[in-house]
């Protein structure tokens, strides 16, 4: 009598992954996050613009889906006696592709803060901090709703926020006092807002003229929030560089696997990607691709085209300066 034992392979650990966290899908994210950071640090009228615009809305939409995602799996989740080796083993890939979205998130995020701290931007930096806070929600929701997941160590293929809870508990700090400083800096920003406006209605009632370009001259930062913007600078800078310890330990961990030899110049890469059975070849990842890749050129043509404006005026008056004189 012979018995034989049926391992499982990486495609069938992979059949409860949602095609949402496709290559195609993942790159246009990041593509789209690339997109934001270029409009709110290189075009002269975008960056100081607090609108929430379809490219925000899309740069937050996908890892708000992963968490949202993630929480429903650990609500549904099943119980340990009715799972062989395999189940458990597609729903740890399926948890997975959400934590690498939303840890990916957390370090994005105080990226795209900090353009928000030198101009007036509550909107933008309220939808940046919530979907963060969001993030890490799910996270720690995790961490205590699932302590099976995380035990023993070494079920996920690379580290995570909940295989660590002294790192857990440090972002999660950092987190609440970042989101605090934040909603005093948008608090206090708002009232400086309204008095200035009021004083310039008083202004231009008593005068009865109005000055166009006083947007334009307005400071790009009140003073009364330097005190509140160096705290909010600092815990950005210690939560930037608290995330990528993650990625740190990721990439330890693949160099001590592959025995000081890297087996692919992608490999550090691939762990910012879900595992999914999705290819870029299938249709829906292609589409998404394209739509990434398009809203990144027409950030960069946008830029370059406010630019060549804004040089083209200065030529123009100097041209018109000259023929005066």
């Amino acid at each position: 009598m012979s018995t034989t034992t049926q391992q499982s392979s990486p495609s069938d650990n992979l059949a409860l992954v949602n095609s949402w966290y496709g290559p195609g899908s993942t790159t246009s994210w990041y593509l789209t996050c690339l997109s934001c950071l270029i409009s709110w640090t290189l075009h002269p009228k975008k960056r100081l613009a607090d609108a929430i615009t379809a490219t925000i809305i899309t740069q937050a939409t996908f890892p708000t889906v992963a968490s949202a995602h993630l929480i429903t799996q650990i609500r549904s989740w099943p119980p340990e006696s009715s799972m062989n080796e395999q189940t458990l083993a597609q729903l740890r890939a399926s948890l997975a592709a959400s934590l690498t979205i939303t840890e990916t998130y957390l370090s994005l995020c105080i990226i795209l803060l900090l353009p928000g701290l030198f101009v007036r931007t509550p909107k933008r930096l309220c939808l940046l901090a919530m979907t963060g806070a969001f993030c890490l929600l799910s996270e720690t929701y995790l961490y205590f709703a699932l302590p099976s997941v995380r035990y023993p160590p070494g079920n996920f293929e690379r580290f995570f926020l909940i295989d660590s809870l002294p790192l857990l508990v440090l972002i999660f700090v950092l987190a609440c006092v970042l989101v605090g400083l934040l909603l005093a800096y948008i608090y206090i920003l708002f009232i400086e807002f309204r008095s200035e406006e009021i004083a310039e209605t008083t202004s231009g009632a008593d005068t009865g003229t109005v000055d166009d370009d006083g947007l334009e001259n307005k400071p790009t930062k009140p003073t009364g929030l330097d005190r509140l913007a160096m705290p909010l600078m600092l815990f950005s800078l210690v939560g930037a560089g608290s995330s990528p310890i993650l990625d740190l330990l990721s990439l330890l961990k693949i160099y001590k696997a592959s025995k000081r030899s890297w087996t692919g110049e992608w490999s550090f890469v691939n762990e910012f990607f879900p595992k999914t059975e999705a290819s870029i070849m299938d249709l829906g990842q292609a589409v998404a691709l394209f739509g990434g890749m398009s809203g990144l050129g027409f950030s960069l043509y946008s830029v370059a085209d406010a630019h060549y404006q804004q040089w083209w005026q200065r030529k123009r008056k100097e041209v018109s300066r000259t023929q005066n004189n």
